[in-house]
């Protein structure tokens, strides 16, 4: 169980990181246009 729990918090950590970059790519984006390869989600 320990095992899951690890997993599923390892896959929590990944997606608050994954919102905090496209936050920071959406905000990015505002200020200066980039190339649709480097905003493909």
């Amino acid at each position: 169980l320990s095992g899951n729990g690890t997993k599923w918090c390892l896959v929590l950590v990944i997606y608050w990181k994954c919102q905090l970059v496209s936050r920071l790519t959406s905000s990015a984006e505002v200020s200066r246009p980039r190339s649709s390869t480097d905003t493909v989600s």
